[in-house]
């Protein structure tokens, strides 16, 4: 069963005689017909490896060889040259055909869906596949003859269905790869829609613009998700610069880790130049992305030059276990954390979650489809080290973002700098159903809970 992640509104010591774990070199399942990337001088990390493979052997060779040395560079470098634009294709077979549903349906095949795909396809590219073959037994659902002859003019292969399994709350979608190519990078996976968190007006199918941009900000964010931001992506990264894997190869199975939840669980951790772990003053612990263009752009982003990594969030939704998300206390407006804003407050797919995209090796980004994140921007280290409320008091970093008071009647500009808002605090006195934050999480001599303070 896929492990979901949704988008919610709102080791081991090994015995001398232990039996180690099977290795794995790659995901995609052996025997599993290669992807077909034989045009354009094959695939970038192949012709990276040959290279080097061609120079070690050279080198090796020594004064020995009498021959004209054969002209190669000292270090194969990554090739963007044959990228282009990425070509995701949703498929439709398993949607509910039922009467109460067609609505639905239409709005997704018509309206939401084709906006996604011109949005990806303007934002990231990718070296194209002549023919994809996507496993239909590492995905169910697909068409087994989509594997047997392959898909044309595709690159990524997404079943789009309806299973009100994954949609408690508000939930709106829920998606996860479950095929990937030669080289780890996802290419099937599948997005399941909430229509019971969809509201159609009415008989006519009505559909109201706000709800049309919130569910297509969810199917982006989901496919997202598909693309390579989760957990379980992160230690199939790749180097571009080497073509090698980021995590060191094969990656053994099995192996329990402490997770950010507390729990111990299997889970194929990455390394430490792609993810490492960390701890606030306060205790409270946390994992970070360290990759070397996220950091760059989160070093731009907040004016913090010092800045080693981007913390993700250590109280996902789900069961993540380094976290699948960036974190909320810092990365509110992103469309890649947690929560989504309220249907007000506008969420940016920002170059921070393009970087990632460039430092996994399998895509080139274009930086100018999205939109720089205003929350935190150019605040500095104070706001990203220290805490947001010292003290019951706004520090100097933190105004005009975050608030302390519990009246309601005291309007502000929202932290996008979009609406009209109120700090929305409460008593937890008044509140005795409600369980307070643990002390660690606590900025006020007696907790209080910050409720939605937009409207």
């Amino acid at each position: 069963m896929l492990a979901f992640t949704s988008l919610v509104l709102l080791a081991m010591p090994w015995a001398s005689d232990a039996v180690i774990p099977e290795a794995k070199w790659r995901r995609r399942a052996m025997g599993a017909k290669p992807i077909d990337y034989s045009h354009l001088g094959g695939h970038p990390f192949e012709r990276i490896k040959q290279q080097n493979r061609r120079r070690l052997q050279h080198e090796d060779l020594g004064d020995d060889w009498q021959h004209e040395p054969v002209k190669i560079p000292a270090e194969a470098k990554f090739d963007t040259n044959y990228f282009r634009p990425i070509r995701i294709l949703f498929k439709y077979d398993h949607m509910p055909s039922s009467a109460n549903t067609q609505h639905h349906v239409t709005l997704l095949k018509e309206t939401v869906m084709p906006q996604v795909v011109d949005f990806w396809a303007k934002t990231l590219s990718v070296f194209p596949v002549k023919r994809l073959y996507v496993d239909s037994e590492s995905c169910t659902l697909s068409d087994p003859q989509d594997y047997v002859y392959g898909v044309a003019g595709t690159d990524l292969l997404i079943q789009v269905v309806n299973n009100e399994k994954f949609c408690s709350g508000n939930t709106l979608a829920a998606a996860n790869s479950c095929d990937w190519d030669d080289y780890d990078r996802p290419i099937g996976g599948l997005i399941s829609f909430c229509f019971s968190n969809i509201e159609i007006r009415n008989t006519e199918g009505h559909v109201s613009t706000s709800t049309i941009r919130k569910v297509v900000s969810a199917a982006i964010h989901e496919v997202a998700h598909i693309l390579g931001f989760h957990e379980n992506d992160f230690a199939y990264f790749y180097d571009s610069e080497t073509g090698e894997p980021r995590t060191k190869r094969p990656i053994p199975q099995d192996v329990s880790h402490k997770c950010i939840t507390g729990k111990t669980e299997s889970f194929d951790m990455p390394s430490e130049t792609t993810v490492r772990q960390g701890e606030t003053d306060s205790g409270i612990q946390y994992f970070e992305l360290v990759t070397p263009k996220v950091v760059q752009v989160a070093q731009n982003h907040f004016n913090c030059p010092s800045l080693t990594g981007v913390r993700l969030e250590n109280q996902d939704t789900g069961d993540a276990c380094i976290g699948t998300h960036f974190e909320e206390r810092l990365y509110f407006t992103e469309s890649m954390s947690a929560i989504a804003t309220s249907s007000s407050i506008p969420s940016y797919l920002s170059p921070l979650t393009l970087a990632l995209f460039e430092d996994s090796g399998w895509y080139q980004a274009n930086f100018t489809n999205v939109s720089i994140s205003p929350f935190g921007h150019g605040r500095g280290c104070d706001f990203v080290k220290e805490p947001c409320i010292t003290n019951g008091n706004i520090p100097a970093y933190s105004k005009g973002v975050f608030c302390n008071k519990l009246s309601q009647t005291d309007y502000m500009c929202d932290s996008s700098h979009s609406i009209i808002s109120h700090c929305d605090l409460i008593d937890y006195v008044f509140w005795p159903d409600l369980t307070p934050p643990p002390e660690s999480y606590r900025y006020f001599d007696k907790p209080v809970r910050i409720l939605d303070s937009s409207f």
